[in-house]
């Protein structure tokens, strides 16, 4: 994991703070764990930390691993798995352009080629009410509305 300060070295120092129940971790390197004195002021270390409410950068970063997009594009891979969730917009692309396409077209056990296809035609009906909607076409929405709830009740 890298240093939650500098972002660049190797973490070694981790600590939690709570503050009025808001529950933040730190990760630094013995560097910035150094300039911070954690061993001999840890008061002005905490100090230090709460004037730092948030990061000083402004990028996205993952809630778990604290990994940004640029970092994930750097190295090539994702921190963790909630970073498929924090990036899903940033990386739906690269997926699909790596993949050709993001969802999966290969075999499946048995039985769940036909739970996938009701779901796949499930997706899509929720797909056209939104578009409906948008388009102002409230009875095709309707109609598309009680389509979708007699096959979720099938599906059940």
């Amino acid at each position: 994991m890298l240093c939650s300060k500098c972002h660049k070295n190797e973490a070694s120092v981790y600590f939690k703070q709570n503050i009025n129940g808001e529950v933040r971790e730190y990760a630094l390197c013995p560097q910035c764990a150094a300039e911070a004195e954690l061993g001999f002021a840890p008061l002005n270390l905490f100090g230090s930390m709460l004037t730092q409410a948030k990061p000083k950068t402004d990028h996205k970063r993952c809630t778990l691993c604290s990994s940004d997009f640029s970092e994930i594009k750097k190295r090539g891979k994702v921190g963790c798995a909630q970073c498929y969730s924090v990036f899903a917009e940033e990386l739906k692309p690269m997926i699909e352009s790596i993949h050709r396409g993001a969802k999966h077209n290969g075999r499946a056990p048995e039985g769940y080629s036909e739970k996938r296809k009701a779901q796949n035609e499930l997706e899509a009906l929720k797909n056209e009410l939104r578009a409906a909607i948008e388009s102002e076409e409230y009875e095709r929405a309707a109609k598309l509305r009680d389509l979708i709830r007699e096959k979720e009740a099938d599906n059940d």
